[in-house]
């Protein structure tokens, strides 16, 4: 879900790689992005903590993923709304399509420090924050995680 900082940033670092590579993402690559607002009754106050405001969040979310593509939507909903798995979708105009799904999505990895962030900063301040953020991640759970990635065949 991309209701924290260290998500969305995650988000953004794997679509923002895509964009280097022939056949990726570039600025006519359509992104659409439905997420949750999870909501979070404290204050804020590190990279894993979720906004307290879905107008915030969304204004963050479009300003970095329009970054990449301004032919951007998103739709943030409540979270009983959005299907519980993780995935990422990649279409391409030819009719292939690529998907991998991630069972607790990129929420395994967290900053290795608890790591302050803004959340009062305007939502373009925040946007340009977690752009340039240099973060050192390493893996919240003991047991290794494994990616399954598998070409779709769709039929026409």
């Amino acid at each position: 879900y991309l209701s924290s900082p260290i998500n969305v940033f995650l988000a953004y670092d794997m679509l923002r790689c895509l964009t280097h590579f022939r056949g990726g993402i570039c600025d006519k690559t359509r992104i659409a992005i439905r997420t949750c607002f999870a909501g979070n009754p404290k204050t804020p106050e590190f990279w894993r903590n979720s906004w307290r405001d879905s107008t915030v969040q969304e204004q963050v979310l479009r300003a970095l993923m329009e970054s990449i593509s301004p032919n951007c939507s998103l739709d943030i909903e409540n979270t009983w709304n959005v299907q519980h798995h993780r995935e990422l979708v990649l279409k391409w105009t030819d009719g292939a399509t690529w998907a991998m799904q991630l069972d607790h999505g990129l929420s395994f990895l967290r900053p290795d420090k608890k790591t302050p962030f803004h959340f009062a900063l305007r939502p373009e301040l925040q946007a340009e924050k977690i752009a340039a953020a240099d973060l050192r991640l390493r893996s919240s759970h003991q047991i290794p995680f494994v990616f399954y990635v598998q070409p779709q065949v769709i039929a026409h």
